[in-house]
């Protein structure tokens, strides 16, 4: 699943740290402690002295990851008095979240494994129908609608409403059932609004003639740019491309 373009609370749980080399020196143990950081964020746990390669943590955080944001950072530090030396490192791919799990995961420095950490990272999508500003969605194209007169060929657009807001493709003549329109519209959603509605037009000289129509419901809104089949009195009509998107 990849969730690096979507927004919402990404939750790291440092758990504990294994086989580390205690680079301390003679007298004295590794004092070690994990930083995570994701976009422009950064937590840290506590230190743990005198614990060498090996500590427990147990430790929660909460990233508000933004939209766009690809990446999650953890380093393993011992903690020194003027600078802070690294143990290892391990980088998440946030494009791809099919193998996490509480770990082991293996850090690196300089190319060469040093230690393992066990961490564990939870992903909440912030809900579309709780955002309030600006949401984009983009019409890519519709198919396989019918209803066109018999002389010749619908001329499709689309129209979308969501709260008070209206907007509206432009006309496809003689395009029939099939048309491409890749059209961007911003709404100034308001918190709470539930749904967006979208309708499906030929349009005509006297009264624009409704070929089918969607409701997408927000709370169930999958991110996807799949076709969301639409319908006409009861019966399925056509389907609509389509994507939604909002900063976070």
């Amino acid at each position: 699943k990849n969730i690096a373009e979507y927004g919402g609370v990404l939750k790291v749980t440092i758990e504990k740290i294994e086989d580390f080399k205690d680079e301390a020196g003679f007298m004295d143990k590794t004092d070690p402690f994990v930083e995570v950081q994701c976009g422009e964020e950064t937590f840290k746990t506590a230190t743990k002295k005198n614990a060498g390669g090996a500590a427990e943590f147990n430790e929660e955080f909460a990233f508000n990851k933004k939209e766009g944001v690809a990446e999650l950072k953890a380093k393993v530090y011992d903690k020194d008095t003027l600078n802070n030396d690294t143990l290892g490192e391990r980088v998440f791919d946030l494009t791809d979240s099919a193998g996490w799990g509480t770990g082991p995961y293996e850090c690196v420095k300089d190319g060469s494994v040093t230690g393992k950490l066990w961490m564990e990272i939870t992903w909440d999508r912030k809900s579309l129908v709780d955002f309030a500003g600006p949401i984009k969605v983009t019409i890519e194209k519709i198919e396989d609608f019918t209803g066109s007169g018999m002389f010749d060929k619908a001329d499709p657009y689309v129209a979308i409403e969501c709260g008070g807001e209206k907007f509206r493709t432009e006309t496809k003549d003689n395009a029939g059932g099939s048309a491409v329109f890749d059209q961007e519209f911003t709404f100034n959603k308001e918190e709470g609004v539930s749904e967006m509605k979208l309708s499906v037009l030929d349009t005509d000289m006297m009264t624009d003639d409704l070929l089918g129509e969607r409701t997408i419901d927000f709370k169930e809104y999958d991110h996807e740019d799949s076709p969301y089949e639409c319908a006409k009195d009861g019966e399925a009509n056509g389907k609509v491309w389509l994507k939604i998107s909002w900063a976070q």
